[in-house]
């Protein structure tokens, strides 16, 4: 049977067989799954993972991104549906918003692209959406605007914060 030598309620080192220890440090048996750092009390006492540290505002925005924006938007013919804002996608995006804006048509020239999405359109359909040139437009600025609000609080920019994971557009 191991045991846990603690100091001030917390497991400070793990040994097979006790030693002498001076105050405040005690020896209390424990089962194999106790670990450095985890707290002891009580009576009888017991073990206890130390309580997992909030989240800061940029692990916050950082993991808003890496989950996507969710969107409702009856122009677009969105409810609830979640699009990918990692860095792959954004260049994607930012690719065909490029086009459009030099060319006046997608990438591969068209008027129309199909976009995936990380949510069946509609619940139990296809993970993909068909947008035309002015949808596609109302899209890229709203996954923009959200990435973008995500990213400064990601840099530290003061004064962000961290954006909503779901929005609702006309």
């Amino acid at each position: 049977m191991p045991y846990a030598l603690i100091l001030n309620g917390v497991v400070a080192e793990i040994a097979a067989a006790e030693f002498p220890v001076a105050a405040p440090l005690a020896w209390i048996a424990c089962d194999a799954t106790v670990q450095l750092g985890w707290t002891c009390g009580g009576v009888p006492p017991a073990f206890a993972p130390p309580p997992l540290a909030a989240l800061t505002p940029a692990q916050q925005a950082a993991g808003a991104i890496a989950a996507g924006l969710t969107i409702t938007s009856p122009s677009l013919g969105l409810t609830s549906v979640t699009f990918a804002c990692d860095p792959a996608t954004a260049d994607h995006l930012n690719n065909e918003v490029t086009s459009l804006l030099l060319t006046g048509a997608f990438l591969d020239g068209s008027a129309s692209i199909v976009w995936p999405t990380l949510s069946a359109v509609p619940p139990g359909g296809a993970f993909i959406v068909s947008l035309t040139v002015a949808q596609f437009k109302t899209l890229a600025l709203t996954i923009g605007a959200f990435v973008g609000a995500a990213t400064k609080v990601v840099l530290g920019i003061p004064g962000a914060a961290v954006p909503a994971a779901a929005v609702t557009i006309p």
